[in-house]
């Protein structure tokens, strides 16, 4: 019986596509820590048993002398003077810390990642947050603090297998043919392009002049081809969509040794083959493709692309394949073609078509991006402070005269650490009766309290504590008599100090 012939454009016929190998895991993750706390300043106020500062406000004084906080006793609330400041006081625990409404702007970490590969597309790029982030320039550095969860995913180069690197100059194509195409005798795949730019773009690999593999099997030739982007047509598709690009200037190549499922994953199963169902009318058949068999009849042609360097790669005997990727890039491409041509009992089925384009799964590297940042016990916590020499002070005149602070000044430094200004508030001690605190209870000490009663010089502060001889938290006429008395030597105050 002679056999009928079925002719079938792969492109117009249904295709059903089987099972193939599952994508391999192809990424390592690391954590990179750094640190935030620059520069923050953790202000602790003790004082002696029995010294009340409870009511005693503080400022935080530059070298300038302007004031950049002032805060009341050793746990009240802080009034920021310099709006550049962010007061992080009450925060001791990173839980703390992720329940606050901050304008972390102000001082976040910046982090600058040492290679513009770690966060610049298509290369790599940063997730925050559940948010991904294309086109960072690793010179910027990004945002980031100890409530974010951050990380860059990159093509990592440190991880690739190379077995050879090379140099290709500019205005040139290099293109490496795996010496087992000549083994798997395929003898119809091949490729040209087509120039995307002005006229004057030239290629010698034209439509009319085909680079066919068979031809080349084993050999790595450099090609003359004016810079620009080209169209690459891989056996007798019309143009494909599947771009490359010729530099004007030497790039550097790395020769990467990968197995094909793992770079490529999703196109062949675990033993390298492809089986597509090609439905034609009522009947389906069924073609199998060895990516590393026999391609005289059924053939799978490949070509994977990176900048101006094109690799044709069989898979070996453990489903290697090499190829080159440009270190300027750090991706390469896949572009492939079905051909088929089957005979079955009741005629002949042949087909083209029905290939793709895929992006090379290069090993890759998920760093995160670990903040570090030191929470204080107690005390009041600033951040975002300009590196300088500060002073804590008592804030009203009378208090600086009646309390004594163990430290004078405070360098804050563009530290990765925090630093930690631990005062000691001492009050002096005024002798009961001494109203203005010359040393002596006279005249001068009823003449002070007088003109407070009267309203025309009010006391302040622990002067108040000092003229209330009687105790009954009130200045008034009695307090007068009593020091009156004391200084008739009537009645003597007690020896004691307020």
């Amino acid at each position: 019986m002679k056999k009928k012939m079925i002719a079938a454009i792969s492109m117009a016929a249904m295709m059903l596509m089987t099972p193939l190998a599952a994508a391999a895991e192809n990424i390592t993750k690391i954590t990179t820590n750094v640190r935030l706390n620059k520069p923050y300043l953790n202000i602790n106020l003790k004082t002696d048993s029995g010294t009340d500062i409870s009511k005693v406000k503080f400022a935080l004084k530059n070298s300038k002398g302007k004031t950049v906080a002032t805060f009341t006793g050793a746990n009240g609330k802080v009034s920021l003077e310099d709006k550049n400041v962010v007061d992080l006081t009450g925060i001791h625990s990173l839980a703390s810390y992720k329940t606050q409404d901050l304008p972390e702007w102000k001082y976040l970490y910046r982090y600058y990642p040492e290679s513009n590969a770690k966060c610049q597309y298509p290369f790599g790029k940063v997730e925050k947050n559940g948010e991904s982030y294309n086109y960072i320039e690793a010179k910027e550095g990004f945002m980031v603090g100890p409530a974010d969860d951050a990380s860059l995913i990159y093509t990592d180069k440190t991880r690739f297998n190379i077995v050879e690197v090379v140099t290709v100059p500019a205005n040139t194509l290099l293109i490496d043919v795996d010496k087992k195409v000549k083994d798997i005798k395929d003898t119809t795949s091949c490729f040209h392009l087509v120039p995307l730019g002005n006229n004057n773009q030239k290629c010698e690999i034209t439509a009319k002049n085909k680079y066919r593999f068979y031809e080349h099997a084993g050999k790595k030739d450099l090609v003359s081809a004016t810079s620009g982007e080209y169209e690459i047509e891989i056996t007798n598709l019309g143009a494909s969509g599947d771009r490359t690009t010729v530099p004007d200037h030497a790039v550097r190549y790395a020769k990467v040794r990968m197995k094909f499922n793992n770079v490529f994953p999703g196109i062949a199963d675990d033993d390298l083959k492809v089986t597509r169902n090609y439905k034609m009318k009522n009947d389906t058949y069924p073609v199998t493709y060895d990516l590393r068999g026999n391609m005289e009849k059924i053939i799978f042609s490949s070509l994977i692309y990176s900048g101006s360097a094109l690799t044709v790669s069989i898979p070996d005997s453990e489903g290697y394949v090499e190829f080159w990727v440009s270190e300027e890039e750090l991706q390469a491409e896949l572009t492939y073609n079905f051909t088929y041509g089957v005979d079955l009992e009741n005629g002949f089925i042949a087909g083209t078509g029905g290939g793709s384009a895929v992006k090379a799964d290069l090993p890759k590297t998920k760093e995160k991006i670990n903040v570090l940042m030191d929470f204080p016990k107690s005390g009041y916590l600033l951040a975002a402070l300009t590196p300088d020499k500060y002073t804590i002070v008592a804030d009203d005149k009378y208090d600086s005269k009646y309390y004594d602070l163990s430290v004078g000044s405070i360098t804050v430094t563009d530290s990765k650490k925090m630093q930690t200004a631990n005062i000691k508030v001492t009050k002096k001690p005024l002798l009961l009766g001494d109203v203005n605190q010359d040393g002596l209870i006279n005249v001068s000490d009823i003449l002070a309290i007088a003109l407070h009663i009267r309203g025309y010089k009010l006391l302040h502060s622990r002067e108040l504590l000092t003229a209330d001889v009687n105790g009954s938290n009130d200045i008034n006429v009695t307090d007068i008599i009593t020091i009156a008395a004391h200084i008739k030597k009537k009645k003597l105050l007690p020896n004691k100090y307020v």
